[in-house]
């Protein structure tokens, strides 16, 4: 599997009583979570919101 831009990768499973369920199988990289933001910072990069 490979991923690309904003994208999230999920598979479609059955439970043990036939339902179908959905599994994220990509974690989401977005600045407003604390540990990306973290990531970002630790890289040198900033992470700042834009006021409309």
């Amino acid at each position: 599997m490979g991923s690309i831009g904003d994208s999230r990768a999920i598979m479609a499973s059955k439970d043990l009583h036939d339902s179908l369920i959905a599994i994220q199988l990509t974690v989401d990289l977005k600045p407003d979570l604390p540990r990306e933001a973290e990531r970002i910072k630790r890289c040198k990069g900033r992470v700042f919101a834009l006021q409309d």
